[in-house]
């Protein structure tokens, strides 16, 4: 069985392959350009929307990996977040990877 999270109404599906991988594949963030205050204040209200949602269906996992693409994302940019802000990202991440509960990691 596949199960497609949130899909809603009818749709076909054609699945080609389905492989068991033998480590975890680690995808790099995307390089964000930020270029005001204000879009750094977009992203973070988005991802909690988003990540807030899926923490409350219980799917903390999902919520982790939610939060931890965009910390990590605004870590990576070139441009608009400034030293201090990458400094409070990376104690964020650093306690939240302390946590032995999904749920309090996320």
């Amino acid at each position: 069985d596949v199960y497609v999270l949130f899909q809603e109404g009818n749709f076909d599906v054609k699945i080609k392959a389905i492989r068991a991988v033998g480590e975890q594949q680690v995808v790099p963030s995307p390089v964000l350009t930020i270029s005001s205050n204000d879009e750094i204040r977009e992203l973070i209200v988005s991802t909690i929307s988003r990540g807030g949602s899926l923490y409350d269906y219980g799917y903390y996992e999902l919520c982790i990996s939610v939060y931890a693409s965009t910390l990590n994302s605004m870590l990576a940019a070139d441009s608009g977040v400034t030293g201090v802000l990458k400094g409070m990202i990376c104690q964020g991440l650093s306690r939240a990877s302390a946590q032995n509960n999904k749920g309090d990691k996320a």
